[in-house]
């Protein structure tokens, strides 16, 4: 018992290594192996390869061009000239800084100011064979739409001049619609989805094609519009900003970004401009007043000289006038402030029109009143310009909103803090005017009266000069405003497309394509576990190689390859086999050689036929005996008759003389297997084999039992016991690995020795269609055997 677990131990373990084997020839693959699985796949890599960079290059080709233009801008030239930081936002505009002239540029403001020279409402296009290409400025059709934004309409030519194909569909509250009539030129379009009229334009030629055109409204322009459009800053502390466009249309993509510079050097200017004349219309309006007053006040004066016979005043008295009237300006001056300060402060309060809140005409330039409207400012623009892409509701928009309003509330407080200071000035002036007015009181009646008069008179005459010394340089400000903003340099016409990169796309594809082809090859190598070459079987069998047979054609194998081209390299390699059998048995005369594989499809009938032939070259009359019962496949190769054979001769109801057949070659007979019979495994096992054996042993030399395939029945086992050499042919890219774990129990448990391994169609690995089998099995065992 000991001796037989011990055995049934090793056993175990012997198989548990050759199963190892296989596991790790299924993942260790070499530069050679790899390079194999390369070059058998190859033809599915290129495919692959071709499948890919052709899609890549369709891709590429089908979508559409991108043309960026290009411009530049210097934002506050004509400063200090300094180069840092500090220098050069000094140079801008005491409102704006660099960031506030970005969200100029990209504000809805300057775009609609650009959108007055350049149509981004209506789009024509046109397709020819697979692209659609847009007409700006091209179109040999103009649409006037008046109701309809937004549909798609398609535009087909007819053969009559006069006359063009329409169609549109959409969907509305009852459902789908759709239009598909016949239209003449100019005519008045009417229909409950849409009201147009199309016209031609006759230097654009119309050709075959489909057209197809649409138009935005002119919120959906803008926004379209501003979509490609961008702003880099330039390098280090450069007051340069350099605006691109990307546009579909190269025309367009020029046109609208100069004008887009433009409406910004006019929206610049004009910001100005505003101040000025903002500051003129307050001017106007108090020397309205102040004409009114001074004329009352010269009258006044007039019918007081005349009525008294005054003349003149004491110097006493024109010195007291004097720094009156002195005091009296600077009021005036000061009533001006706080007219100016109540009405930012209103402006504030109502927060209408807060990007262009002017401070012009207070004395405030650089203080924190100054500072604080400016981040006003910023913050609006740059809130106006988020809008464009995200919701009120969103974090950001919330965070500047509490920003906007707490600017608000700061620059209210910094006006009530200037007004206080403005209070305070009034008082100690008005305090100076009582002071004087103190030292009239001791003049004479007529004296006090003539000398207010007077005072009232040169005040008002004073602040009328003044009003018009402010306003006619307000006005010359006005009229001398330039941008400190120029266009460096204007965009040029792009001459080839940005985007796509039609070659990088067509490389990436072939790329990819190669990538995923030798992927496939690689994961086709790791799933298949098949035998392909001798490595395999010795990677994973410890059993002896008897030889490698070349593939053999299907014109070849109805006949015997070694008979029929003995100088062929299949014939070799037989030759080569005969060879090696004579060092195969334990024995020093084999005389029985039995061959058998695991499945049907794997060449053993016609390894039997072959070997038997090129043995009898060698002199030894040799016979082969067809005892795969179940499908008679060596007569087919000899072109025998069947009709006798094994299966009678072990039935009894035939003799050997009448079995055994002669071939058309010297040496060899064959005996074919006869009529299948219903008991194929008892006729083998009970039917007087080895007695067979023993008589032919008497007139021939050698005798080759072609067996049935061991992995589906078991006929050919006892065959394999009393057979000096045993033959288990695998096919290369045909016989999985684990078939030779079936050959290695035959010799560690079955005990059959003198076992080797044949490697058949080595170099090809087409099957062969032999599908071996019969009812009573699971396996296929019905076909035609092709080595």
């Amino acid at each position: 018992m000991s001796d037989n677990s011990g055995q049934e131990e090793g056993q175990a373990v012997e198989r548990g290594k050759i199963e190892d084997g296989i596991k790790k020839s299924g993942v260790e693959i070499d530069l050679r192996v790899l390079w194999g699985a390369l070059y058998r796949s190859r033809l599915t890599i290129i495919l692959i390869t071709i499948l890919l960079g052709s899609a890549a290059y369709l891709y590429a080709y089908l979508k559409v061009n991108i043309y960026e233009a290009k411009a530049t801008i210097e934002v506050g030239r004509g400063s200090s000239g300094g180069s840092s930081k500090e220098d050069v936002l000094s140079s801008l505009s005491d409102s704006m800084s660099l960031d506030t002239q970005f969200d100029i540029i990209t504000s809805r403001l300057v775009t609609n100011i650009a959108l007055k020279h350049v149509d981004w409402r209506y789009h024509y296009f046109v397709k020819t064979r697979l692209k659609e290409w847009e007409l700006y400025k091209s179109s040999p059709i103009r649409a006037d739409i008046t109701k309809g934004i937004g549909i798609n309409f398609f535009f087909y030519p007819s053969s009559d001049p006069e006359s063009f194909r329409l169609q549109a569909k959409g969907r509305e509250k009852e459902g789908q619609w759709e239009i598909d009539k016949t239209y003449h030129f100019n005519e008045e379009i009417k229909t409950p989805y849409f009201e147009l009229s199309i016209h031609r334009v006759q230097e654009n030629p119309i050709v075959d094609g489909r057209y197809r055109f649409y138009v935005l409204s002119p919120l959906r322009a803008t926004l379209a519009a501003l979509g490609g459009i961008s702003v880099d800053y330039g390098e280090g502390y450069s007051s340069v900003l350099t605006i691109k466009n990307q546009d579909t249309v190269p025309l367009r993509a020029q046109e609208f970004l100069n004008a887009i510079a433009q409406a910004y050097m006019e929206q610049n200017i004009e910001k100005k401009t505003h101040e000025a004349s903002k500051m003129l219309d307050f001017i106007n309006e108090q020397l309205i007043q102040i004409q009114k007053s001074l004329d009352e006040a010269a009258e006044k004066l007039e019918d007081f000289k005349r009525n008294t016979n005054t003349a003149e005043m004491s110097t006493k008295t024109k010195l007291i006038i004097g720094k009156m009237s002195e005091y009296e300006g600077r009021l005036v001056d000061i009533s001006i402030e706080e007219s100016m300060l109540n009405a930012l402060q209103q402006q504030i309060m109502s927060g209408k029109k807060l990007e262009s809140l002017s401070i012009a005409g207070l004395k405030v330039k650089g203080s924190t009143l100054s500072r604080l409207i400016q981040e006003l400012q910023q913050a609006i623009l740059k809130r106006n310009s988020l809008s464009l892409d995200i919701t009120n509701s969103n974090r950001e928009m919330t965070k500047l909103d509490n920003m906007i309003n707490h600017l608000k509330d700061v620059i209210a407080n910094t006006i009530n803090n200037l007004k206080l200071s403005v209070k305070e000035r009034r008082k100690l002036i008005q305090q100076s005017i009582d002071e004087q007015e103190r030292r009239l009181k001791d003049l004479p009646t007529d004296e006090k009266i003539y000398s207010r008069l007077e005072r009232n008179f040169q005040v008002n005459q004073e602040i009328y000069s003044y009003l018009l010394k402010k306003r006619s340089e307000t006005a010359i400000l006005k009229a001398s405003t330039v941008s400190k903003n120029r266009i460096v340099d204007p965009a040029l016409l792009p001459a080839s497309p940005t985007k796509p990169n039609r070659m990088r796309i067509t490389a990436l594809g072939t790329i990819l394509g190669l990538m995923l082809g030798i992927l496939y090859a690689v994961i086709r190598e790791l799933m298949d576990d098949t035998i392909k070459n001798e490595e395999d079987i010795r990677r994973v069998s410890t059993l002896p190689i008897l030889g490698q047979i070349p593939h053999i054609d299907f014109v070849e194998e109805h006949k015997i390859v070694v008979l029929g081209e003995p100088k062929s390299i299949t014939t070799e390699a037989f030759r080569t086999l005969r060879a090696n059998l004579r060092y195969m048995a334990v024995s020093k005369n084999p005389r029985v050689i039995a061959i058998t594989s695991t499945v049907g499809t794997e060449g053993k009938s016609t390894i039997s036929a072959n070997l038997g032939a090129i043995i009898s070259l060698s002199g030894k009359r040799t016979i082969i005996l067809n005892l795969d019962l179940r499908k008679p496949a060596l007569s087919t190769l000899f072109n025998l008759p069947n009709n006798k054979g094994m299966s009678s001769l072990l039935s009894g109801r035939a003799t050997l003389e009448e079995v055994v057949q002669g071939t058309e070659y010297k040496n060899l007979s064959f005996i074919p297997s006869g009529p299948i019979p219903p008991n194929p495994t008892e006729l083998i096992q009970e039917g007087g084999i080895e007695n067979l054996l023993k008589t032919l042993k008497d007139h021939y030399d050698i005798i080759i039992l072609d067996t049935p395939p061991i992995g589906l029945v078991a006929d050919a086992l006892s065959l394999m016991h009393i057979a000096d050499i045993s033959i288990y042919v695998v096919r290369a890219k045909h016989s999985k690995q684990e078939f030779l774990v079936n050959a290695e129990r035959l010799k560690s448990e079955k005990n059959i020795h003198s076992l080797g391994i044949l490697v058949n169609d080595v170099g090809h690995g087409l099957t062969y269609g032999y599908n071996y089998g019969y009812r009573s099995y699971e396996h296929s065992y019905y076909g035609e055997e092709k080595a």
